[in-house]
């Protein structure tokens, strides 16, 4: 687990045609200002093929609602900039991170798999719940990482540009 993620969180796990999805949220206490409304999640998702045939991760879509019944939805081809190929056996892990305006929401969806044999499926992302903010168990950002910056109010886009900046640290302080 990555240091700087609060310990508690929350988890969702299911498997489809044998790609095996788990997903991991937990709250980041240094990159949210609750007083303002703002509140950073991020999720470690680990997709395994426990089945008998290679798939090819195509394209995702995350459907992410706030307390306030607020959707985002969110679109592309495969994910944190890979189309990961998984043969029988082979896992695949990454981290990404999402802002909310309320305290609690929830996140599902699917990744469009398709087989060396050219079918293509979905393979379910179970509903997840974020996790109720906690303190971090930190002390401070992770590894690699600058404290950061006062908090200020800012769009919907600039918390999306900003939650892939930190995806791009938390890349960069990993490799």
């Amino acid at each position: 687990d990555l240091a700087f993620i609060a310990s508690r969180g929350a988890v969702s796990d299911a498997t489809t045609r044998g790609i095996r999805v788990e997903v991991k949220s937990s709250y980041v206490a240094d990159r949210s200002s609750p007083s303002e409304g703002e509140f950073f999640f991020a999720y470690k998702v680990r997709i395994s093929n426990t089945g008998g045939q290679t798939a090819k991760l195509v394209s995702r879509e995350w459907v992410i609602t706030d307390a306030e019944g607020d959707v985002e939805r969110v679109k592309g081809p495969g994910v944190v900039g890979q189309q990961p190929v998984l043969p029988p056996g082979a896992e695949f892990e990454y981290t990404s991170a999402c802002p909310l305006k309320t305290s609690v929401g929830s996140m599902y969806g699917c990744y469009q798999m398709v087989t060396d044999g050219g079918d293509r499926f979905d393979a379910v992302i179970a509903p997840l719940r974020w996790p109720r903010p906690t303190r971090s168990t930190s002390g401070g950002p992770g590894p690699g990482m600058s404290a950061p910056a006062p908090k200020k109010k800012v769009s919907p886009a600039a918390a999306w540009r900003e939650a892939r900046e930190l995806i791009w640290e938390i890349g960069r302080a990993h490799v």
